[in-house]
């Protein structure tokens, strides 16, 4: 009889990994600590999706064999192939029994968020801690959780927190860790798995951290428009600890080159009224000729997102310069000039720098609506009659 109670201490994080565990082993939690314990047998049982596979690899076999019977006389090569078919099935699934009577070694990792400082060695966690201290560990209790998804291929996020400068020389450790767990917070991932990296090696201060995308019940993390969220998210997050946001940044630097903003826009407005170039390439010859350099952007797909703009030293987006100068805007300017021919076939490319160039899906949108919006003042102006 048992009757003798033993208990011992564990992080919240390490509980939910032994529920998990024992609930894959189709035990309870009193006998799977039990069993690893005593180093005894413990085997995950099969899911309902595993198993009707393993009936249906038994049935293939059957089949094949009974197909190879039929043809013995007919058609000994064929007999052959699909007999030795069905004996590699067979062997298959011997394999997979015998590896299931095997003992599987169950490692038994904490689940928790690691920080890690240079120079300081390895810290407490964000979330209560297990004691592992090696990032290694940490990764394998990733694939842990992430094993309960099998579906999901792209399972883990990656942020980088980077405060200004002058922020992060003020920052201690303990205010960076704030930072990283609201930050979380905001992105509702403060209950998954995560490892913190904080880098001082350089001027610029920053915390790299990677979260586990799958959680305690298999289910994904929606990553849809997350770059824009985590961007929001480190705003609201710098806001109310009084850092700067990256907005404030944007705005103060902006401010410094108003001036030289304000001549590079007064170049392109001089080209674009005397000039009307009908080609990307001859308005960035005709900027060169002013001294202000165009560089496009184009992302690894090949297609084109915007312009960068060049100028006594400083190199400026072209929605920074101003909103007309934007990568769409300053696309539908020129199309509007070259007419019909400047996109030169469905595939919404434009010459560039002598090859074709794909435009990206914003900006070939906008460029489509302005077309169709054309079509239609021009058709105004017409009647139809019969």
């Amino acid at each position: 009889m048992k009757r003798t109670y033993i208990k011992f201490r564990c992080s919240l994080f390490e509980k939910k990994l032994l529920r998990i565990k024992a609930k894959k082993s189709g035990l309870s939690m009193s006998e799977y600590c039990r069993r690893a314990a005593f180093g005894d047998r413990i085997v995950e049982r099969l899911n309902e999706e595993q198993i009707d596979i393993y009936k249906m690899l038994i049935k293939y076999s059957t089949n094949f064999k009974i197909i190879g019977n039929m043809f013995r006389k007919r058609n000994p090569k064929l007999a052959e192939e699909v007999t030795k078919l069905a004996e590699e099935i067979r062997d298959h699934l011997k394999n997979f029994k015998n590896d299931r009577q095997g003992q599987i070694h169950i490692a038994h990792q904490g689940l928790h968020v690691l920080w890690l400082e240079p120079g300081e060695g390895c810290r407490g966690g964000i979330l209560p801690a297990s004691g592992r201290e090696n990032p290694e560990q940490i990764t394998e209790e990733f694939k842990i959780i992430q094993g309960q998804n099998a579906r999901c291929t792209n399972n883990t996020l990656s942020f980088v927190l980077s405060p200004t400068i002058e922020d992060g020389k003020e920052l201690s450790a303990k205010a960076l860790k704030e930072i990283t767990e609201k930050f979380l917070k905001e992105m509702k991932l403060l209950e998954h798995q995560a490892i913190g990296f904080v880098h001082r090696d350089q001027q610029h201060t920053h915390v790299h951290v990677y979260v586990n995308r799958i959680d305690f019940n298999g289910r994904a993390y929606n990553d849809s428009f997350i770059g824009k969220r985590s961007q929001q998210a480190a705003e609201r997050v710098a806001e109310k600890l009084g850092l700067t946001t990256v907005r404030e940044v944007q705005l103060e630097r902006l401010d410094q080159v108003r001036n030289i903003r304000q001549e590079i826009k007064q170049v392109h407005d001089k080209v674009m009224a005397e000039q009307r170039p009908q080609e990307l390439d001859r308005h960035i010859k005709l900027m060169k000729e002013n001294n202000v350099k165009v560089v496009p952007s184009i992302n690894k797909s090949n297609q084109l997102q915007g312009f960068r703009f060049g100028y006594k030293g400083h190199s400026l987006k072209g929605s920074e310069v101003h909103r007309s100068m934007s990568g769409s805007r300053l696309v539908m300017g020129i199309g509007e000039h070259a007419g019909m021919g400047f996109v030169e076939n469905k595939d919404n490319t434009v010459s560039l720098m002598g090859k074709a160039t794909q435009l990206s899906g914003n900006i070939a949108l906008r460029l489509a609506k302005q077309v169709i919006k054309q079509a239609i003042q021009k058709s105004a102006g017409f009647e139809i009659g019969y």
